[in-house]
């Protein structure tokens, strides 16, 4: 059995990932939150900030794995589903087309990590399609299909 983790003790990686200026930096940060993670998922709430900061990053590989390790956050401690709930919608909203593709990528998983606001989500996946001319649907409908599995369980 693990002590809970302080952030005294998350401080140096906190501090890292605040200074990084780099693509390089930043992601060797990530991947090292990715890597203790695995271990101790408890650790990716103190990052919170930073990989919400990130998922609407213009550096693919970064966004990405924010994506990743926010998901990954959310599902070892759903309360804390809907304070992504901003900046997935910032996301979506985004005029990068890049952010927006890695948002509606992730959509599925989010609506159903974060339920109660799945109809805003979705709705706003469907703004997305209509006014950005592009095809939301695959996305949407795979949100669905998942949250209508879970309602089956």
């Amino acid at each position: 059995m693990f002590t809970p983790l302080t952030a005294a003790e998350m401080a140096p990686y906190l501090k890292r990932i605040s200074r990084s200026h780099t693509v390089e930096d930043i992601l060797q940060i990530l991947s090292d939150v990715d890597e203790m993670s695995m271990r101790r998922p408890e650790i990716l709430s103190f990052f919170a900030s930073d990989f919400q900061r990130l998922m609407s990053s213009a550096e693919e590989s970064c966004r990405n794995q924010a994506f990743t390790l926010a998901l990954r956050a959310i599902q070892c401690n759903p309360s804390i589903a809907a304070d992504f709930l901003p900046t997935f919608m910032y996301c979506l909203g985004s005029r990068d087309f890049e952010v927006v593709q890695t948002a509606l990528r992730n959509l599925p998983e989010y609506t159903l990590l974060c339920q109660e606001h799945a109809a805003i989500l979705l709705h706003r996946a469907f703004l997305v399609g209509m006014y950005g001319q592009m095809d939301t649907s695959p996305q949407i409908s795979e949100a669905l299909k998942l949250l209508h599995m879970e309602a089956m369980v």
